[in-house]
């Protein structure tokens, strides 16, 4: 099982597609209750609230999040139990990344990605979303997303098997690496 975790405009997603399209790792989509983005693909199971909820309380979930956007929304995230298995990819938060240290057992496999971007690439990518995806992000949520970021990711270095930093490089060649380690690895 592959693990990408990383700061907001990292590549995750990207990375994650194209591991899915050229190497056959299964992708694993979370649910989530934030609104999709405008052209947003297939990347999230978008829930209500009440569904939301409903499965946690059927404790179908292996871990949830959620997070307060800066227009006072609650968006939530949860992985569901039945979809984990050992030739998938996944994108977690720095506390999923946690909860797949301390809970899932050895079979899995898991080897953890931490894709790193430095915050001036970080903020260009923020704003080429906006502009390609034709978001209206606002410069509050841009500044909210960057400063939790810094402060979640402080002790990730406890937590990942390798780290990427993807500034300079394209998605596909990312990919590729992170293959080329899981099957080292295996």
């Amino acid at each position: 099982m592959i693990v990408l975790v990383g700061k907001t405009c990292s590549g995750k997603t990207t990375v994650a597609n194209i591991l899915q399209e050229y190497y056959n790792f299964k992708r694993i989509k979370t649910y989530t209750t934030r609104p999709p983005r405008e052209n947003e693909g297939e990347e999230y199971h978008f829930v209500s609230d009440e569904e939301f909820e409903q499965m946690k309380a059927e404790n179908r979930f292996f871990e949830t999040t959620q997070y307060e956007v800066a227009s006072g929304d609650i968006w939530k995230y949860g992985t569901a139990k039945s979809d984990l298995c050992a030739d998938c990819c996944i994108i977690m938060n720095p506390d999923g990344v946690k909860k797949v240290r301390k809970f899932l057992p050895d079979e899995y496999g898991v080897k953890i990605i931490y894709l790193n971007v430095t915050e001036g690439i970080q903020w260009n990518r923020l704003k080429a979303r906006e502009k390609n995806l034709g978001q209206d992000m606002m410069p509050d949520e841009a500044s909210r997303r960057v400063k939790a970021d810094e402060e979640d990711f402080i002790h990730i270095g406890e937590y990942y098997d390798l780290a990427i930093t993807t500034d300079e490089m394209e998605p596909l060649n990312v990919a590729k690496l992170i293959n080329h380690y899981y099957e080292v690895c295996e």
